[in-house]
């Protein structure tokens, strides 16, 4: 007989009936304890800001770039983005890099994600600890207090810890480090394929937050289309007898 784990049920193949039943029996058998949130894109509607910002330099620079296509260059990330728009116009990515100004608190009052607000409340109220892991600098708290919604979370790893980017683990397992987290008990949320592949290079489960489908073949153990769907999903009701 083939047995599996609660959390191998995660990445198994079902029926659309018994998807739900599987992902209740994996998270009332082994409960999710930590929520490793991203924070640009995921926490925080940070992207129309940088992808404005980015429009203006190309047509400084003269680099042909309309929005859209900045926006899917820096869903991939900001580092890809910069190397292939600097290369499109010939120039040193540091051309791109030096019109980029420092985040600090001036442009870090972005608006959380929708739902964001509301799951990370509900997640608390159910005992779920919260912290970032973040390529921004420690603006990120910034954000999240004008926001009212810094005190939700516990603790963070950013860019100023000196770690390499994700998809790297270095950042994710600072965190588990840090913060006295069991892997098995952690999920990492994204809403980029660096953010899962990290997560589950630790042996951390890895979910998408996709509301555009624009990641539709990334393996990840959840893929939510909206953040409303995410504390009911992570914290479902036991299953009765």
């Amino acid at each position: 007989m083939l047995w599996v784990t609660p959390r191998e049920l995660l990445y198994h193949r079902f029926c659309p009936a018994d998807v739900a039943i599987a992902r209740r029996i994996s998270l009332t058998e082994a409960p999710i304890r930590a929520v490793l949130w991203d924070y640009d894109g995921t926490l925080m509607d940070t992207y129309p800001d940088m992808i404005a910002l980015m429009h203006t330099i190309c047509r400084d620079l003269d680099i042909p770039a309309d929005e859209e296509e900045i926006a899917a260059l820096m869903r991939v990330g900001m580092p890809y983005c910069i190397a292939v728009l600097s290369a499109r116009g010939g120039l040193d990515k540091h051309a791109i890099r030096s019109r980029i100004p420092p985040h600090n608190s001036e442009n870090a009052c972005c608006r959380p994600i929708a739902g964001i607000p509301e799951t990370v409340r509900a997640l608390q109220t159910r005992g779920i600890r919260q912290y970032m892991v973040t390529h921004r600098d420690n603006s990120c708290w910034d954000g999240l207090r004008h926001a009212g919604l810094d005190s939700f979370f516990s603790g963070a790893v950013t860019r100023e810890d000196g770690f390499p980017r994700k998809p790297a683990p270095d950042m994710v397992l600072a965190a588990l480090e840090r913060f006295d987290i069991r892997p098995e008990e952690a999920i990492m949320i994204g809403d980029r394929p660096l953010d899962v592949r990290a997560a589950m290079s630790c042996g951390v489960l890895g979910a998408l937050l996709d509301p555009d489908d624009a990641f539709p073949v990334e393996p990840c153990a959840f893929r939510f289309s909206s953040a409303h769907e995410i504390a009911d999903t992570l914290c479902p009701k036991p299953i009765e007898q």
